[in-house]
C-alpha cells in the first residue's frame, strides 16, 4: 500500500506562525520603549489565545486517513446481490486495476499517487469533510467524484480515523466491453410506403447515468450513498464502518458511432451487474417531400424539417393529402374547326355531316336534290369505325335560292332466309331429381333424338342418392327431335330422373327472298348468334347488281354450329347518317372542321369570336357528335357584320378537383368535391391517377348540375390505395431499447432508431 505522511500539518504551521510572529515582534526596534515592549507582550499573548482556539478547533474535527480502492467493474463484481439480517450489502469478488492515477483535493490541498497491485492508495492527514477525487487509467473510463468523510464519532475527537471507497472504473476496449448496434431510419419522403435512412454522420454517443436514481440504478449497484452504508468482512467477520458517502459521480466513456449507409456500430463499457448507459443522438435537419393540399388542390412540396432526438419532443402534425388524383377528362384529343363566310352566290358551299351514321362497310351514295337549283355533286368519305366522317363538295351547282336536301344512299331491303343442315351429337347430360334409395349405381339408357348410334353414359351414387351423370359417348346422327334419357335398375324408391343436351346443328342452303333496292356496294351479311354457347356464326358474302342496285346472291362460307333453330339473316349497307348544306352568305355559314377530335364525353360548347378586325357578332353554333368525335357545326344564328372569318373555340369544362376517400383496406369508397368547375355541358369521364401508389381498379362516375361537377360516385374500389402521406400521422422519435440499456461484457446489443416525421416544419 503506497501511503502519503502529512499528518498534522496545521499543527505544525501554528507553531510557525507563533515563531515568526515572536521573532518580527523582537526585531520590531533595536532599542525598544517601554510602551513598546508593552504592545509586544499584548499582541503574544493575543497570538498565542489565537492559536490555542485554532489547535483546539482542529482537534475537536479529527484527521482522516483516505484509501481509495480502484477495481474494474466490467470484470468483477463490485457488491453481491442480497444483504445479511441486519441489511449490510457484503463484499464481492473484486478485480484490481493497478497503475491508475488517483488525484485527492481538498481546502487547495492536491495530491497525486498511483494505485498498487490492490488497486489501492491511501492519502493521510485530510479532515473530516469532502474531498473531490478523480481516476484514470488508459483504456478506462475516467471518473471524477465528491465523497463525504466527516465520520461523525464523539468519542474519536482529536483522533484521526480511516475512511475508504472502493471505486469502480470500466474497461472501454477489449473483451469486456459490450457492442450496441442497429439501424437508424427517418421518414424525409413521405409521398412513398419507404423508409429512408439516416444521413451518414449522425452521431451516436454513450454515457453512464451515475444518478442516485434508485437502487437498480448505477449508484445503487456501484456507488455507496450513505456513511450508514456497511460492508461485511467474511475475512474477520466485522464491519468495514467508515464508508466514505459519495456525493456525486461523473464518468467519461468516450464512446461515439457513426451512421454509414443507415447503420451504425458503438464500442461501450461494459459491467458484470449491468451497466446502465444512456444513449444521445445528433438532431437532423433535412428537407422532407409531402403532399398537402394548398386550398382546393393537392400539390408535392418540399419543407426544411427538424428531427430531434427527443423522445418526448411532440412530433409535427402531418400535413392531409392524398398519393391518388382525380381527374375530370371531357375529351381525350380536342377537336378544332374555322369558320366559313361568303357573300350570297347562290352555289353550296359546303355540306357538313350532322350524323355519321352506323355500319357503312362500303362508301354511300350522296344525292343533292331540291333547292331551286342544279347540279351540285359529292362524295362522302367512310372511317375505319363504319361511320360517315365528311362530305366534299365535287360540284356546287347553280341556282339554288333554298337549302336542298342531302340524301346518304347505301341500299336497305334485302332479306334472305335459310334451314338448318346437318345433323349433331349428345354433349352434355343434365341430372333433374337425384332420386332415393339406390343400393346400386343405376344404368344410363339415352334414346330417341333421331340417333343413328345413341350416346351412352354412366351414373355415380352416394347416400342412396344418384350424384352425377357422365358422358362416354356423344351418339352420331342426332337431328334435333326429343332425346329420352332413363335411368334403370340400382334398386331405387323414387327413381331419378335426367335430360341431354343436343350439340345443335349448322346453317344449309340461304335463301334470297328480296334483292333491295339502291345498293352501291355489296351489303354486310350477319348471322343471329347460335342457341348453344359452344356454337358458332355461319359467314357468308353478298354479291350485288351495280345497275339493278340489287343484292342477287348470298354465298356461304362457314356453316357455324349450335344452333337449334334456323338464325336470322340482316344485310348491312349502313344507315342514319345525314348532312346538312349551307348556302346563304353575308353571316357565318358553315365551320371547316379541321381536327374532328377524339372521345368527347358529351357535345362541347361552340363559340364565337370577333373577326380579327373586331368586327360581326352575334353568331352561335352547336355541335354534331358521332362517336365522341366532333362531325359537324350546325349554324343556329349566323350573326352580322363579319368581314373576315372569326375564331372558332369548342370548349369543354374545367376546373373541377375532387379527392378519394381511401378506407383500411386500400379500397376508395367515395370522393369529396373540393372545386366543382365550370363549363361541364355533361358528365366527364372520372380519371384516376395513380402514379404516386400502388393502387389500381378503382372506377367512378361524376354527376354535374349547372355546368359544374356536384358529385363523384365510386363504382368500384379498386385496392391498395395509400390515403395520402405516408405516414398519414405524426410519428415521433423511438428507438428499441428506450433511452437506457444494461451492458454485459461480451454482448452485443440491437437498437434501431427511429427519427419519425420530424418536430418542426419550417
Amino acid at each position: 500500500m503506497k501511503t502519503t505522511n502529512k499528518s498534522h500539518f496545521l499543527l505544525m504551521a501554528g507553531i510557525v506562525a507563533v515563531f515568526a510572529a515572536f521573532t518580527v515582534s523582537c526585531n520590531k526596534d533595536d532599542d525598544p520603549s517601554l510602551a513598546d515592549l508593552r504592545e509586544d507582550k499584548l499582541q503574544y499573548l493575543e497570538d498565542s489565545l489565537r492559536i490555542s482556539d485554532s489547535l483546539r478547533l482542529i482537534g475537536n474535527a479529527g484527521v482522516v486517513n483516505y484509501a481509495v480502492t480502484v477495481v474494474d467493474a466490467s470484470a468483477s463484481s463490485i457488491y453481491n446481490n442480497g444483504t445479511d439480517a441486519g441489511g449490510n450489502r457484503s463484499e464481492a469478488t473484486q478485480s484490481a486495476v493497478d497503475g491508475a492515477i488517483v488525484t485527492i483535493s481538498q481546502y487547495g490541498k492536491t495530491l497525486s499517487d498511483t494505485t498498487d497491485a490492490s488497486g489501492m492508495v491511501v492519502f493521510n492527514g485530510f479532515f473530516r469533510s469532502a474531498v473531490n477525487i478523480s481516476v484514470r487509467k488508459a483504456d478506462y473510463t475516467t471518473v471524477t467524484y465528491i465523497s463525504a468523510v466527516n465520520v461523525q464519532d464523539s468519542t474519536r475527537t482529536g483522533t484521526i480515523s480511516f475512511v475508504g471507497n472502493i471505486i469502480p472504473i470500466f474497461a472501454t476496449t477489449g473483451p469486456t466491453t459490450a457492442t450496441i448496434s442497429g439501424r437508424a431510419t427517418i421518414e424525409t419522403n413521405l409521398t412513398n410506403r419507404t423508409v429512408e435512412l439516416a444521413p451518414d454522420g449522425t452521431r451516436v454517443s454513450a454515457t453512464i447515468d451515475a444518478r442516485h436514481t434508485s437502487s437498480a440504478g448505477f449508484a445503487g449497484k456501484f456507488l455507496t450513498s450513505s456513511i450508514a452504508d456497511k460492508i461485511w468482512k467474511s475475512t474477520c467477520g466485522c464491519q468495514f464502518i467508515y464508508l466514505g458517502n459519495i456525493l456525486q459521480a461523473s464518468y467519461s466513456t468516450g464512446a461515439v458511432g457513426t451512421v454509414t449507409g443507415g447503420n451504425y456500430s458503438i464500442t461501450v463499457p461494459a459491467a458484470v451487474d449491468g451497466l446502465p448507459l444512456t444513449l444521445q443522438y445528433s438532431d437532423i435537419g433535412a428537407d422532407q417531400t409531402l403532399f398537402q393540399l394548398d386550398g382546393d388542390d393537392q400539390n408535392v412540396i418540399t419543407k426544411r424539417v427538424v428531427f430531434e432526438a427527443n423522445a418526448s419532443a411532440t412530433a409535427a402534425t402531418v400535413p392531409s393529402g392524398s398519393t391518388v388524383t382525380v381527374d375530370f377528362e371531357s375529351v381525350v384529343t380536342d377537336a378544332a374547326a374555322t369558320a366559313i363566310i361568303s357573300e350570297n352566290t347562290g352555289t353550296i358551299e359546303r355540306i357538313n355531316v350532322t350524323n355519321g351514321g352506323l355500319n357503312y362497310n362500303g362508301v354511300p351514295l350522296v344525292e343533292i336534290t331540291g333547292g331551286g337549283g342544279t347540279g351540285a355533286t359529292a362524295t362522302a368519305t367512310v372511317g375505319a369505325n363504319g361511320r360517315v366522317t365528311g362530305i366534299t363538295l365535287t360540284n356546287p351547282g347553280t341556282g339554288y335560292t333554298s337549302v336542298p336536301s342531302v340524301n346518304i344512299i347505301s341500299g336497305s331491303g334485302a332479306t334472305a332466309s335459310t334451314v338448318l343442315a346437318g345433323t349433331g351429337t349428345v354433349i352434355a347430360l343434365n341430372l333433374i331429381t337425384t332420386g332415393a334409395g339406390y343400393t346400386s349405381a343405376p344404368t344410363v339408357d339415352i334414346t330417341g333424338g333421331g340417333a343413328t348410334t345413341n350416346a351412352t353414359a354412366t351414373a355415380t351414387i352416394a347416400n342412396g342418392r344418384v350424384t352425377g351423370l357422365t358422358l362416354t359417348s356423344g351418339g352420331v346422327g342426332y337431328d334435333g327431335s326429343p332425346i329420352t334419357v332413363t335411368l334403370n335398375g340400382g334398386g331405387f324408391t323414387t327413381q331419378a330422373t335426367a335430360t341431354a343436351v343436343f350439340s345443335g346443328r349448322g346453317i344449309g342452303v340461304v335463301t334470297l327472298t328480296s334483292g333491295g333496292t339502291d345498293y352501291t356496294y355489296a351489303p354486310l351479311v350477319t348471322f343471329s348468334a347460335p342457341d348453344l354457347p359452344t356454337g358458332t356464326r355461319p359467314t357468308a358474302t353478298a354479291t350485288f347488281d351495280p345497275d339493278t342496285r340489287e343484292v342477287t346472291g348470298i354465298n356461304v362460307s362457314t356453316n357455324g354450329s349450335g344452333y337449334l333453330v334456323a338464325p336470322t339473316i340482316t344485310l348491312t349497307a349502313g344507315s342514319a347518317a345525314t348532312a346538312e348544306v349551307f348556302i346563304t352568305g353575308g353571316s357565318v355559314i358553315s365551320f371547316d372542321i379541321t381536327n374532328e377530335g377524339v372521345d368527347y364525353a358529351y357535345p362541347p360548347t361552340i363559340v364565337i369570336g370577333y373577326s380579327d378586325n373586331g368586327q360581326g357578332s352575334g353568331a352561335t353554333a352547336t355541335p354534331v357528335m358521332a362517336n365522341g368525335r366532333l362531325v359537324g357545326i350546325n349554324v343556329t344564328n349566323p350573326g352580322s357584320g363579319y368581314i373576315t372569318a372569326p375564331s372558332v373555340d369548342i370548349v369543354v369544362g374545367s376546373g373541377a378537383v375532387a379527392h378519394p376517400v381511401v378506407n383500411a383496406s386500400g379500397a376508395i369508397t367515395s370522393y369529396i368535391v373540393t372545386k366543382g368547375g365550370s363549363g361541364y355541358n355533361g358528365a366527364p369521364r372520372v380519371y384516376i391517377d395513380n402514379s404516386s401508389s400502388t393502387g389500381a381498379g378503382a372506377t367512378a362516375t361524376a354527376t354535374v348540375s349547372g355546368g359544374a361537377v356536384t358529385g363523384v360516385t365510386a363504382v368500384l374500389g379498386g385496392s391498395n390505395y395509400e390515403a395520402g402521406n405516408t405516414p398519414s400521422s405524426a410519428v415521433n422519435f423511438s428507438t428499441t431499447k428506450g433511452s437506457t440499456i444494461e451492458t454485459k461484457p461480451g454482448l452485443n446489443y440491437i437498437n434501431d432508431v427511429t427519427y419519425g416525421t420530424g418536430t418542426i416544419r419550417e
